[in-house]
């Protein structure tokens, strides 16, 4: 994906430069859109299968688990929170698995390919986006702990909502 914008820059370059725009350059240029559009359609398709298949044997683990624990175990945990576990807690799982990891591994690709790029294509603007990057991270770093603390309480309103809604 980081390498189409050059490609493109290099076919519209010869075809703003020969003034000469046939159709091998449209069909390339078409081809180029296709594939990285079955690409992404494939390897989202994978991962969804993925990650349905591993929350669903983790789902299936902690029913199991579950059914073998003694009444003890249920009398000092609410149902809610088990009910919320058992939801919300692999969804995150399946998320993970689906979105952050294949987006983690590609980001970091990507900021090293765009890193390179970068450095190729102007040294001067490379240099003062590494200046600018701790910046970036004083702000970015509180707010993920300000929403992981948002998060817990969040997951744990929802197994206090789930035990009331099975008392009810």
């Amino acid at each position: 994906s980081i390498s189409i914008p050059f490609i493109f820059k290099n076919i519209l370059d010869v075809i703003i430069k020969e003034k000469n725009f046939n159709r091998f350059y449209l069909i390339t240029l078409l081809a180029l859109v296709v594939l990285y559009l079955i690409f992404q359609i494939s390897s989202q398709y994978l991962l969804k299968i993925t990650g349905i298949s591993i929350v669903s044997n983790i789902r299936i683990k902690i029913v199991d688990r579950l059914l073998k624990l003694n009444k003890s175990f249920f009398d000092n945990h609410s149902s809610g929170d088990l009910g919320s576990i058992l939801t919300n807690d692999t969804s995150l799982i399946s998320n993970l698995i689906i979105t952050n990891i294949p987006e983690l591994i590609t980001s970091i690709f990507s900021i090293f390919l765009i890193s390179v790029s970068l450095f190729i294509l102007s040294i001067e603007l490379s240099i003062t986006l590494l200046f600018l990057l701790p910046l970036t991270l004083f702000i970015f770093i509180p707010l993920g702990n300000i929403l992981a603390k948002l998060s817990f309480k969040n997951q744990s309103n929802i197994g206090k909502l789930n035990q009331f809604s099975n008392f009810i």
